[in-house]
């Protein structure tokens, strides 16, 4: 075993000694096995070469096919605060043919590509209680199971609802212009609107002429579109829509169509709060903790909407409850119709024993009169 086979051993494997040493041992046992490891090192340090060869170029493809997707850059807005479906800062790009939202810093390390085509609708929602006014802008997408709602599409795996916070003053955003200009532009949701509404994208947002919460909040520019309420112990906000019925902000966030809406019912109403539940293609989705001065809101909503209130419905009535005195006077009525009467029978029953009584104390006395009679004499 010469010094160059030694020395380049000990160059292939300088980041574990201990290895380099069994190496050496074992050629100097059986020096067949020189040539062997050799050829074996030669081997996986070529692979290594063609790897890193290759990554540049694997780059430039992924780069060139997403540029063939999307079309021509339109404008990008950097940093975004994301939370659903994942809670973190990206960046996002709105291209001709949809959205790319990217690792920050790196437009082409892309983290979903969202077409236009997929997309249901945008819901845009002003952040509630917040000292600054944000906001919010939901993206319900379509799955490929050819749902017919889009509660389902929004609860099928893997196909959450986009979820993202924009601050309300244009200035604190960080923006790249492209084929637009952002002249026009007084607040974050001009940005996205104006594209939206171009692309035929249909938006929904709250309005006084639906609903107004009649509970005041900060953030909402002086009025209150959400309803402070829980579903599943989780604690959101529902939002009575022209389109329909959305709580948020938690996972899972959901969109009731009215369309949808078979039902609606109260229950659990209580001196300060309520629960509505709604039933929806024969599953009940039920919004807890609801504060009463939002009920009279509540029902003009429905009514406006043609929506049916099954609160007095027979099934959904609460089971009679036993009340002591009812059955107490109902026994009463049962004896008197048989001629008997426990009342009477008790008052004479302890009137003939005062009775008894008062005989046997009688007699008694007049037992000892005779005895002091018959002594005198």
């Amino acid at each position: 075993m010469d010094t160059k086979f030694k020395n380049d051993i000990k160059k292939r494997f300088s980041k574990d000694r201990k290895l380099s040493q069994n190496v050496l041992t074992e050629c100097e046992r059986n020096s067949g096995l020189c040539s062997l490891i050799d050829s074996i090192c030669t081997y996986y340090e070529a692979s290594e070469v063609n790897d890193k060869n290759a990554e540049p170029e694997a780059g430039m493809k992924r780069k060139n096919r997403l540029q063939g997707e999307t079309g021509d850059l339109v404008y990008g807005v950097l940093g975004l605060s994301f939370q659903s479906p994942m809670r973190k800062r990206f960046d996002t790009y709105i291209y001709e043919r949809g959205i790319s939202i990217t690792i920050p810093g790196e437009e082409n390390s892309v983290e979903l590509w969202l077409p236009w085509t997929n997309i249901h609708f945008v819901c845009h929602i002003p952040g509630p209680r917040k000292a600054n006014v944000q906001n919010n802008i939901i993206i319900f997408r379509k799955s490929n199971l050819n749902n017919k709602s889009v509660l389902e599409d929004a609860t099928a795996e893997g196909n959450e609802p986009i979820l993202f916070t924009a601050p309300h003053p244009l200035e604190k955003l960080k923006l790249v212009e492209g084929k637009r200009s952002f002249t026009y532009c007084t607040n974050s949701w001009d940005i996205f609107r104006d594209f939206f509404e171009y692309v035929g994208i249909s938006i929904v947002a709250p309005s006084q002429e639906e609903f107004v919460c009649p509970v005041a909040q900060t953030g909402d520019n002086g009025v209150s579109y959400g309803v402070e309420a829980n579903y599943k112990n989780k604690d959101g906000y529902l939002y009575f829509l022209k389109k329909g019925v959305l709580w948020g902000f938690r996972k899972p966030m959901l969109f009731i169509d009215t369309s949808d809406i078979q039902n609606f019912y109260y229950s659990n109403v209580l001196q300060r709060t309520f629960s509505i539940n709604f039933e929806v293609r024969n599953t009940i989705l039920s919004f807890d903790m609801i504060d009463q001065s939002v009920f009279q809101a509540l029902n003009e909503y429905a009514t406006t909407h043609g929506l049916m209130d099954t609160s007095l419905a027979e099934e959904k009535a609460a089971p009679p409850t036993k009340n002591p005195t009812t059955s107490y006077l109902q026994e009463a009525d049962e004896d008197e119709d048989n001629g008997s009467d426990d009342n009477y029978s008790d008052t004479k029953e302890v009137e003939e024993q005062e009775q008894e009584q008062g005989q046997g104390q009688g007699q008694e006395e007049s037992d000892d009169g005779s005895e002091t009679l018959e002594s005198n004499e």
